[in-house]
């Protein structure tokens, strides 16, 4: 019965015998049981292996998972980007601002830097033995994410400079 086949809903384009992917190369990875675009297999997908939507820009950054949702997100989930500074000047204009303790020359000032953006990618890495988890080495922890997101032009700048200069926790 065609009630049961599992090519009732089957995706347009989509590849329907092995002989079609003779010779050929994917993409972008391929899962079990997943239907898959002619176009995957031709590299015309636009946007490259992470399907980047045209006018953004691709951006990876390593998160410790309490910043970036506890880990709780996916490819093509939406998250807010929100960043903190310190020592921003009392006469600047900010989303919330708490006094400084340390310091009379400023405020921490936290901002939704960005108020909805696209993860195209998502890695978990194992860790690595000896791993102290300091410095660079928080890609390395088992509770850090390697994310992807897809950013308009002026965001990914404001979203490098905030990881430079701030902290950025994702919501």
């Amino acid at each position: 019965s065609s009630r049961n086949s599992p090519f009732r809903d089957r995706t347009s384009g989509a590849i329907t015998s092995i002989d079609q992917l003779r010779g050929k190369n994917n993409s972008a990875a391929i899962l079990p049981g997943e239907q898959i675009p002619e176009a995957r297999i031709t590299g015309e997908l636009s946007g490259g292996p992470l399907s980047i939507p045209p006018g953004k820009q691709a951006l990876s950054v390593a998160l410790e998972a309490p910043r970036s949702i506890a880990g709780a997100i996916g490819v093509g989930d939406n998250v807010a980007i929100y960043a903190t500074f310190k020592d921003v000047p009392k006469d600047v204009e900010c989303g919330f601002a708490i006094g400084a303790a340390s310091s009379d020359s400023g405020d921490k000032c936290t901002i939704a830097l960005v108020p909805s953006v696209e993860i195209l990618a998502v890695q978990r890495p194992l860790g690595t033995d000896g791993d102290t988890g300091l410095g660079d080495e928080v890609s390395q922890l088992p509770g850090s994410l390697n994310l992807t997101l897809a950013l308009e032009p002026e965001d990914a700048e404001h979203f490098v400079f905030s990881l430079e200069v701030g902290s950025v926790w994702l919501g």
